[in-house]
């Protein structure tokens, strides 16, 4: 189902075509419907693979999408599948508190990701800081 290894051709093929139409209507999917912890985490688990570089710009821009709208549904959760993925280090708030290291066995080998993963998490971070001092 991933298109790693794919060429210039791969853009014409029906499995190309299939992969854009399901992860271009998964969005308003995440949107549309009442989903559960297990529904969003399933869904972020199948689209994380999309993030990689490799894959081609149309299948990675609508993996951002299916993110940010995942985000929309559970901040939280979204931003704890993508800081493990890319192997976030969260820095403690006091010098006598030991980091936490995030990306751990979960996280899927051989994936290369873009610094779009890296700007979903920072602009993440910054929407759930703003949630808990406010």
């Amino acid at each position: 189902m991933f298109s790693l290894q794919s060429g210039k051709l791969y853009k014409h093929t029906v499995n190309f075509k299939l992969q854009k139409t399901v992860l271009t209507s998964l969005d308003v999917l995440i949107c549309e419907l009442d989903m559960g912890d297990v529904e969003l985490s399933e869904i972020s688990a199948a689209v994380l693979p999309y993030l990689d570089v490799r894959q081609p710009r149309e299948l990675q821009e609508a993996a951002v999408r299916i993110f940010k709208a995942l985000a929309t549904a559970d901040p939280d959760a979204t931003w704890l599948v993508l800081s493990d993925a890319v192997g976030c280090c969260l820095l403690p708030p006091h010098p006598c508190l030991t980091s936490v290291k995030l990306g751990t066995e979960r996280r899927p080998k051989g994936i290369q990701y873009s610094g779009v993963v890296m700007d979903l998490v920072c602009e993440l971070s910054c929407c759930i800081w703003r949630k808990y001092i406010m």
